[in-house]
């Protein structure tokens, strides 16, 4: 439906203007049948009175056969009346004895309109060919003496007709533009606020709290609806501020769920220099006159309190609540830290680490930590499907889709896959398989990806390990293409594991 109007204004004047022609063609068609009915009505009860006055008036001129007189009665009837066409008097044998045609009679007048006995008069339309004609017949009492008969011209009443319905299209005009002028008018005045509000909805920023509302006057309806929108979205913005503390607060928790996963390998990291601590401090009690070997030891002794400061100060650096910082950096150093983070959880497992991370990957606008989260929570999904040990891939690429370039990270590993009856819903918050798992470390993960305007796929085969890559724009936010339009190479989604 193309041909219908997209502004207001526009449709407000196409159903005034349909309205209108609708209803002043009916009104037309009606006064048209009206004024023709009435005027032919009136146009027969003049000839009728004009045929019986002069149909009194010929009795004795009849009688008398005084011609002469019944030919003035019948010529001053034209004068009478301007749509009387003819007159003509018949005796009681149906000769004509009088009539208005001068020295050209039609003869043919005589075969048409017959009055019958005992009838008051009778009308017959008739039509010479360029004129219609309303054939009046009288009987002269009672057909005794004879018949007059008068014709009444139709093409007055046609004429009258055609003015009055001439008046009529006037009015339907004038009445058309009236309404096309106040529609758009009343259009506009709508319009105007309804505009206001998409203005205000197209530039509305949720992140903006200062962002201006729309400003309506009038208190009818529309006032309302201005008002209600401005409620509308003041409360949005509050809820956009309450989803956002609620999803920090949910990105901190699954954190510290990834923490407690953490533990364990990390107590090791910690207990083995320790353990070494320990070693070096019974042998420098035994001996402490060996300068050298005293030396030596406090040298390893630095060198296991670095690695426990370095292993402390990474996990707390992780478990931090803090604010969102956007800034560029090289995706790299966020890799080597969820390495540095997941190693001796990797090692343990028997797992052996691939790591292809190119050197020419541009700067990345995102926040350190949260993008850390998500590559920690994939690294340790990886080692949890290899639980008899295997092999972890993470690589590390530049790309152009688009038009428009992409850091993208793919993490796979060889472990046991993902059933095509859990695939659909690996995405899904608090949907998980592990008995100890919350189901928000990939849900999470997604949502911490698409606040940094990129995407996360997956692809896996059971019995054949589980590809996870992970695309973010490289660029100015206002350079960078939509998440939507977002394209992963065919390496993210369907190429062999």
């Amino acid at each position: 439906m193309n041909w219908v109007p997209r502004k207001l204004h526009a449709k407000f004047s196409l159903a005034i203007l349909g309205v209108v022609l609708v209803f002043g063609g009916i009104n037309i068609a009606l006064i048209h049948r009206s004024v023709t009915n009435a005027l032919s009505s009136e146009l027969e009860k003049r000839g009728l009175y004009i045929a019986r006055n002069l149909a009194a008036r010929s009795v004795q001129p009849i009688l008398y056969e005084d011609y002469f007189s019944l030919q003035q009665l019948v010529d001053e009837i034209k004068t009478l009346d301007a749509d009387v066409a003819y007159g003509l008097v018949l005796d009681r044998r149906g000769q004509v004895v009088a009539h208005s045609f001068g020295m050209d009679f039609p003869v043919q007048l005589l075969a048409v309109n017959h009055l019958p006995d005992r009838v008051p008069f009778q009308v017959q339309l008739l039509n010479d060919g360029a004129r219609l004609y309303r054939d009046i017949a009288v009987p002269v009492l009672n057909r005794e003496v004879g018949v007059v008969r008068i014709g009444m011209l139709e093409s007055r009443i046609q004429q009258r007709t055609i003015s009055v319905i001439q008046i009529m299209s006037s009015m339907v005009v004038i009445f058309l533009a009236i309404g096309i002028a106040g529609a758009f008018i009343c259009a506009r005045l709508i319009a105007r606020p309804i505009a206001q509000i998409i203005r205000a909805a197209d530039t509305f920023d949720l992140k903006k709290a200062d962002a201006p509302l729309v400003k309506i006057a009038s208190r009818d309806e529309l006032g309302m609806l201005g008002s209600r929108f401005n409620e509308m979205m003041i409360r949005l913005r509050e809820v956009y501020a309450e989803m956002r503390d609620a999803q920090a607060r949910l990105i901190h928790a699954e954190k510290l769920t990834t923490i407690g996963t953490l533990a364990a390998s990390i107590a090791h990291e910690v207990n083995n220099p320790l353990a070494g601590l320990r070693n070096c401090l019974r042998r420098l009690r035994k001996g402490p006159g060996n300068a050298a070997q005293t030396e030596a030891y406090i040298a390893m002794m630095m060198r296991a309190l670095d690695r426990i400061e370095a292993t402390v100060r990474g996990l707390l650096n992780f478990a931090r609540q803090q604010e969102v910082e956007v800034r560029p950096l090289s995706i790299l150093e966020v890799i080597r830290e969820a390495l540095d983070l997941t190693d001796h959880r990797l090692k343990s497992g028997r797992i052996e680490v691939r790591a292809d991370l190119g050197a020419d990957i541009p700067d990345v606008l995102v926040d350190r930590h949260r993008l850390g989260q998500v590559f920690v929570n994939l690294i340790l999904n990886a080692a949890d499907a290899m639980p008899e040990g295997g092999r972890l891939t993470v690589a590390a690429n530049y790309r152009v889709a688009e038009t428009a370039g992409w850091a993208e990270v793919v993490i796979a590993d060889t472990g046991m896959g993902i059933s095509t009856e859990v695939l659909p819903h690996i995405f899904e918050p608090f949907y998980t398989t592990k008995p100890q798992g919350t189901g928000l470390g990939l849900s999470v993960s997604r949502n911490i990806i698409e606040e940094h305007g990129g995407k996360i796929a997956m692809h896996s085969a059971e019995g054949q390990g589980t590809r996870f890559t992970v695309l973010l724009p490289v660029g100015p936010p206002e350079g960078r293409p939509s998440a939507a339009a977002a394209q992963l190479p065919p390496s993210a989604i369907g190429a062999p594991l």
